[in-house]
């Protein structure tokens, strides 16, 4: 329930600060920043919380407004990907509709490293969770079975806002 505030109270400030209605983009961002926010993640000794995003230019542009903010005691950094060459250094990878002909490749790079994986194309169901706009509404799936694999706890909260769980 604190996190539907939060992100209500988020969505809320938004509109009130531009003046103007939240953009898709924008609302992409403040999700993929909470879910983040909202999910347990293995201790690691870096210094930074990276959030990549690859293939999408407009949620890339909105995510900037996240960047320097804190995760789990960690700087987040914004990183607008242009290949996948870096992808081992994220916590969350962002993957645009262009971008998922690469997901094989991409799944097999990571490999079993603790990456959240999101993306906003259709019918995708190997990623860790995906977003989708419904009746004028940004919702999302959740693949428990996939983060699991990869060692992260989707929060109580997040299980309970999903439209869609696909359990191990």
């Amino acid at each position: 329930m604190r996190f539907l505030l939060f992100l209500l109270a988020f969505l809320s400030s938004l509109a009130v600060h531009a003046q103007t209605a939240v953009t898709e983009p924008e609302i992409k961002a403040g999700f993929i920043y909470n879910l983040a926010l909202n999910t347990e993640w293995p201790e690691n000794q870096r210094a930074n919380f990276n959030i990549c995003l690859l293939g999408d230019e407009e949620v890339g542009l909105a995510m900037r407004r996240y960047d320097e903010r804190r995760i789990n005691d960690q700087r987040v950094v914004i990183a607008r990907l242009t290949s996948m060459t870096p992808i081992r250094q994220c916590q969350v990878l962002f993957i645009g509709a262009s971008e998922i002909i690469n997901l094989p490749k991409m799944l097999k790079i990571l490999e079993d490293l603790p990456v959240l994986t999101v993306t906003d194309a259709p019918n995708i169901k190997s990623v860790s969770m995906l977003l989708a706009l419904e009746n004028n509404r940004m919702v999302f799936d959740l693949n428990l079975d996939q983060c699991q694999r990869v060692n992260l706890k989707p929060q109580a909260k997040l299980l309970r806002m999903a439209r869609n769980l696909k359990k191990p």
